[in-house]
């Protein structure tokens, strides 16, 4: 960096024709070297670490955006391009938990995430993220959250309340 900063500024400094060009070309090697630097300096596990696999981020983006689809782990693995046990053993390593408990979590976050925003059916949330019934959907909700759906829609509405 020290070298590049030191180019900038002599560059601005001696005001030569050209030096705007320069000038903005030295800052794109400046900006390309802070982001080598960054990138040297990312978490190697983690979630962050995991979107950045092409492999497991893949799979990450397909649980996200569909989240109520039957994901199994070998149709991660198929769609993310790795054998099955290869598949859970990278996700596992990199996201610090196994691919069907991710994907349990994630999808009671989304729901929560539908409770907050409006009133919606249980039954038909349920459906949406992938359960065969509310019951089954409750029952993996209140594991994540500690309440029943309906018992966070209560809690929801009461804070409402107070806030109004």
């Amino acid at each position: 960096f020290d070298n590049t900063l030191a180019m900038i500024d002599s560059t601005v400094e001696a005001g030569q024709p050209g030096s705007d060009a320069v000038t903005s070309r030295l800052l794109d090697v400046l900006f390309a070297q802070l982001l080598r630097s960054c990138a040297a300096t990312l978490p190697t596990t983690g979630w962050l670490a995991a979107v950045r696999d092409p492999h497991i981020g893949r799979a990450l983006a397909l649980i996200h955006r569909e989240p109520g689809a039957r994901w199994t782990v070998e149709s991660l693995a198929r769609r993310a391009g790795l054998s099955r046990t290869v598949f859970f053993e990278r996700w596992s390593a990199l996201v610090g938990e196994p691919p069907a408990k991710y994907l349990a979590r994630w999808r009671a976050m989304s729901g929560a995430d539908r409770l907050r925003r409006s009133p919606v059916d249980l039954g038909t949330l349920a459906a949406q993220l992938g359960y065969a019934s509310d019951d089954a959907f409750s029952r993996s909700f209140k594991r994540h959250y500690g309440l029943t759906p309906r018992e966070y829609q209560k809690t929801l509405s009461s804070q409402a309340d107070v806030v109004h």
